[in-house]
């Protein structure tokens, strides 16, 4: 079992609704890991691009970013959403979730 936290974004076109999107590559993901997240970001190919974030599904530490009705949402206005990624870990730290960044990393250490 996976015992890190695992945040799995995903890009595409939005479709019509959020059940429409194609997020079969973290099914299996989401399934296995006890604190998982699914973020979907629109891919699109005009300036401005956007960096809205939308949550998919959510459990384990991030269930306070959980939509409320379940994985067959209705609509995206239903999600709860994230103007930018600063955004999403400023309020994963207002919950108290320890994401990790870049920055706080050890170094690897090569084992040759």
């Amino acid at each position: 079992m996976i015992q890190v936290l695992v945040i799995l974004v995903i890009t595409g076109p939005r479709r019509s609704t959020p059940a429409n999107a194609n997020i079969l590559v973290g099914v299996s993901f989401f399934a296995s890991a006890p604190n998982v997240m699914i973020l979907f970001r629109e891919e699109t190919t005009c300036y401005p691009f956007s960096e809205q974030l939308f949550s998919i599904d959510a459990k384990g530490a991030f269930d306070a970013l959980k939509p409320g009705e379940g994985i067959n949402l209705p609509s995206w206005e239903s999600l709860p959403t994230f103007d930018s990624e600063a955004e999403f870990d400023k309020r994963c730290g207002k919950l108290a979730i320890d994401l990790p960044h870049h920055d706080r990393r050890q170094p690897f250490q090569s084992a040759i």
